[in-house]
């Protein structure tokens, strides 16, 4: 077997295939063909450093297109309900209220896993290659962040509204439009997948000198506590004490509840290996 046909190969097992592993192997031969005695190295690892260094690239582009996309959606939306401020909403979804619980929390949630996406492409972009367990967070908090966003978009789809219809409509329109946008970065971001080795890190790594030093658990209690008490003080500038010292206390319990279910899922605490390892 030639070295463009080992190199071909290897290409094909590491995840880099079509125009890519094409425009690759073109350009070998074009070394080759000037200098037939070239050492280019070994096929296997010439395709692991492609894959390892493209997939840390398109990890970190997923994160940052994601994170953008689903800011617009979240200006639309926002300029929805401030805009359309007059209308009767019945909704229509067989769950009620209770679904529109699920929508809001939704977006929530993609707007924490979009942001943490975004904070770990943003502190690694100077890197050429990250490692993989890095590469799969970001991939995890980029689906989590979209799958959020679509629910809220939805969410919204399912109110009919008798007032400023066609508002509604066109900044929905745009919502879905912006979460289609990043769906070719994502899906890219699948493969070729890196195989380097590393830690995959935790909040601390996402926030930097932001974390203050804390543990993630201890970060988590206090930015919720914050977000519990910075909505109780909204409620009482508003007038109504009460009521925001109840949704105060459900932001933080929610959150609290957001890190223990997903944050190991996301990567904002070591795993349970990475512990061991760092103890011993």
């Amino acid at each position: 077997m030639s070295y463009l046909d080992s190199l071909f190969e290897e290409l094909t097992a590491a995840g880099i295939r079509g125009r890519l592993r094409a425009r690759v192997v073109t350009e070998f031969a074009d070394h080759l063909e000037c200098d037939p005695g070239a050492d280019l190295g070994a096929p296997a690892l010439v395709a692991r450093r492609f894959a390892d260094e493209l997939g840390s690239f398109r990890a970190r582009r997923a994160a940052l297109v994601s994170f953008v996309a689903l800011g617009v959606a979240g200006v639309a939306m926002f300029v929805l309900f401030l805009a359309v401020n007059d209308f009767q909403r019945v909704w229509s979804w067989p769950l009620g209220w209770p679904g529109l619980a699920v929508g809001a929390l939704a977006g929530q949630v993609a707007l924490a896993s979009g942001s943490l996406a975004m904070l770990r492409a943003w502190r690694l972009r100077g890197a050429r290659v990250v490692s993989a367990a890095t590469v799969q967070v970001l991939r995890r908090r980029v689906r989590l962040a979209l799958i959020g966003g679509w629910i809220t978009v939805l969410a919204c789809g399912g109110e009919e509204i008798t007032d400023g219809h066609l508002l509604a409509v066109v900044l929905m329109g745009v919502s879905a439009l912006a979460l289609l946008a990043a769906l070719p970065s994502v899906f890219g971001a699948a493969r070729p997948v890196s195989a380097a080795p590393g830690p995959r890190g935790d909040l601390g790594d996402d926030l930097g000198p932001l974390s203050f030093g804390l543990e993630p658990g201890a970060f988590a209690l206090l930015f919720a506590g914050l977000l519990a008490v910075v909505v109780t003080l909204f409620g009482i500038v508003a007038g109504d004490p009460f009521d925001g010292a109840a949704r105060g206390l459900a932001d933080g319990g929610a959150c609290l509840v957001g890190y223990l279910l997903l944050g190991g899922y996301v990567g904002m605490r070591r795993s349970f290996t990475e512990r061991v390892a760092a103890a011993k």
